[in-house]
């Protein structure tokens, strides 16, 4: 069984809660949560792993489908 992990990291997040305070950087998670979860399978887990790092696991997805599915949800983040 194929398994893919990607990471995504959010460019100057903690910039954006300095800038804009805790509260815009919570929506701005929310907003990262909620792209995913339109973008992603149901069997696709998207997890917190640091302050502005997160890991993605695409269990039964060859490497093909888990570079489709990460650009798929590239492009829906910088809509």
């Amino acid at each position: 069984t194929a398994l893919c992990i990607a990471f995504l990291d959010i460019d100057d997040f903690k910039s954006i809660n300095d800038t804009h305070g805790h509260s815009f950087g919570d929506d701005a998670l929310s907003h990262l949560a909620q792209v995913a979860r339109e973008s992603m399978r149901p069997q696709d887990t998207l997890a917190r792993f640091g302050g502005e790092e997160f890991v993605i696991l695409m269990p039964d997805t060859s490497l093909e489908e888990g570079v489709q599915t990460i650009v798929r949800l590239q492009r829906a983040l910088t809509q």
